[in-house]
């Protein structure tokens, strides 16, 4: 099948094969506890979203707006039997090793950390 862009890989997959498949038992996310930074909004509260409907036994979330936290929250808790929610700013370390002690002691550990804080400052180049 030719492609109508360079294709930099061989092969090229169209569609899920088995070390990414959906169904494959290593990648699911039941009973598995998942952090996220930046979770309360945009692609970050899809993750979160996401993750709890594929059964992660929690879903804690970190970010710095507290209303998006409790929203993020609250549609996620529908999906899992638990969500936890920490008003962070991931430049403030001791904050972060609180939230990431808290969870230690709540769940064990954490099993899926999802790195997706970020920010965009708008401003002139010159």
């Amino acid at each position: 099948m030719a492609f109508p862009f360079p294709t930099f890989t061989t092969p090229f997959h169209s569609t899920a094969y088995p070390s990414i498949s959906p169904t494959n038992p290593v990648l699911s996310a039941a009973n598995k506890t998942i952090l996220i930074t930046g979770g309360g909004s945009g692609i970050e509260k899809a993750i979160a979203i996401a993750f709890a409907a594929a059964g992660a036994r929690a879903v804690i979330i970190l970010g710095r707006t507290v209303s998006t936290l409790i929203s993020t929250a609250a549609t996620a808790s529908g999906h899992v039997t638990a969500t936890r929610s920490f008003v962070a700013d991931i430049r403030d370390a001791d904050v972060l090793s609180n939230a990431v002690k808290s969870v230690r002691e709540e769940f064990g550990g954490v099993d899926v950390f999802v790195a997706n804080a970020g920010d965009l400052y708008m401003s002139t180049i010159a």
